[in-house]
């Protein structure tokens, strides 16, 4: 149900947004909503600042390749190509 009220939001133009950050559930949407520039820079940000993720374990972003692939093929089949 999150997922079909966030995609109705993104198509109208809103954010990802919530009052305790994006977080697991919503980082899916992640790169539907910022630059790719941006997800590079807060993956590199993280690994400086916590290399063993200890911290906020895998919320926000998409900590490796199958995952990001699991996101992109998720949206791909919903949405098209973008």
């Amino acid at each position: 149900m999150e997922d079909a009220a966030r995609d109705e939001v993104l198509l109208a133009g809103g954010c990802i947004s919530h009052h305790h950050g994006v977080g697991k559930i919503r980082k899916k949407f992640m790169e539907r909503t910022v630059t790719p520039n941006a997800i590079e820079w807060q993956q590199a940000l993280k690994e400086k600042i916590d290399p063993t993720n200890i911290f906020a374990i895998n919320n926000t972003i998409a900590r490796s390749d199958e995952e990001r692939a699991e996101i992109k093929a998720e949206n791909e089949a919903k949405f098209g190509h973008r």
